[in-house]
């Protein structure tokens, strides 16, 4: 049996590395990689904008409350206004 390194000995580095770059690109690999990542990407900024929609909802939902309580205040004092008003002589 031969030495294993010597057929492999007589490539250059660049022959190498163009070899490797074909079999890397017939493989499918870079493409796999780059759909995975876009997927996650995609995922990640999905989870972001559904945390920003659920605070802005909380957000909306607590003024809504102060303003009901404000207008609630409003007509509170109205209607103690239009009672006072009445019993003046």
């Amino acid at each position: 049996m031969g030495d294993p390194e010597s057929p492999y000995g007589q490539f250059t580095i660049q022959t190498w590395q163009e070899q490797l770059q074909e079999e890397l690109h017939a493989s499918g690999l870079p493409g796999a990689i780059q759909k995975l990542t876009k997927e996650m990407v995609d995922s990640a900024r999905i989870n972001v904008l559904l945390r920003e929609a659920d605070t802005i909802v909380r957000q909306l939902r607590e003024m809504s409350n102060v303003q009901e309580y404000v207008l609630f205040l409003l007509l509170l004092t109205f209607v103690f206004d239009l009672v006072l008003q009445t019993k003046a002589p």
